[in-house]
């Protein structure tokens, strides 16, 4: 496991576990973490296996049990008793899975859309699917990168909600690599397919219970873009709200799924004024 850190080794520790997308690592953390770090946290983000520089795993090695025995290890290896944790997308289901394991080891939960309701409601998930089926969905052209080099930031900017910065920039760039003089996503349809089959096998929900109970404090961010998923946040929210009547929810106007990339200084401030009061 390739993990990036940031601030001072004594700081207050939150680990994060990033989504699953065709640029993503531990370095989607890097635009979040002047403020962060400003605030006395101490950035704790792994490449999940087969993202960033860490190495991709056997297709069982993506099985949330699997993956959470990674986390436990990243935790063990700095000697943290407790931390806070941050999932955005899929980490969200990394994160809340711990929590409700080792309720004892984790301080807070930060969701960056994620949580709230579970993938299977999702209108496009895959029920049913094998993992043959899963890889060569993974292979449709919009869910990779491929471009020229002198072209990435300009195709970076194309799905991005406002102008690229040199920190989201090179956070991209983590998530590719070099062939043929193209920049190509380092995830490749195999990791994708297998993550997706691991996230088939739980329900988000099925860890309300569990958390709720261990009294774990809570951020939720939820995207706002398109509409017809603010919708679907919105339907799902009052269950989300009954099992958590005390969790800490922004909507994130304007921002889309990929929250930071749309809306980064705002995700941070967000986490900033929040981790102190808890």
């Amino acid at each position: 496991m390739h993990v990036r850190e940031w601030g001072r080794p004594d700081g207050r520790p939150l680990v994060f576990w990033h989504a699953l997308g065709a640029s993503q690592s531990g370095a989607y953390l890097t635009e979040l973490a002047p403020t962060l770090t400003g605030a006395g946290l101490r950035l704790i983000a792994p490449d999940a296996p087969g993202f960033g520089e860490s190495p991709a795993l056997p297709p069982d090695g993506y099985r949330i049990g699997s993956l959470l025995k990674i986390l436990r290890g990243v935790l063990d290896d700095r000697g943290l008793e407790r931390s806070i944790l941050i999932g955005h997308s899929w980490g969200g289901t990394i994160a809340m899975s711990f929590a409700a394991a080792e309720p004892d080891r984790v301080e807070g939960l930060v969701l960056l859309d994620t949580g709230q309701m579970d993938y299977q409601d999702s209108p496009n998930f895959p029920h049913g699917k094998s993992l043959d089926e899963l890889i060569e969905d993974a292979r449709a052209p919009e869910r990779t990168i491929r471009v020229a080099k002198g072209e990435f930031e300009q195709a970076a900017q194309g799905g991005i909600r406002r102008p690229v910065t040199p920190e989201l920039l090179e956070a991209f760039k983590a998530g590719v690599r070099e062939e043929d003089g193209e920049l190509v996503s380092i995830l490749t349809p195999e990791v994708r397919g297998a993550v997706i089959q691991g996230i088939m096998e739980v329900r988000v929900s099925a860890t309300w219970p569990t958390i709720a109970a261990a009294g774990i404090p809570m951020l939720l961010l939820v995207a706002t873009e398109p509409e017809e998923l603010r919708q679907r946040s919105a339907q799902a929210m009052p269950a989300f709200a009954d099992r958590f009547p005390d969790a800490e929810v922004h909507w994130i106007e304007g921002a889309g799924h990929d929250l930071i990339a749309d809306a980064a200084p705002e995700v941070a401030r967000l986490i900033r004024d929040w981790a102190p009061r808890i």
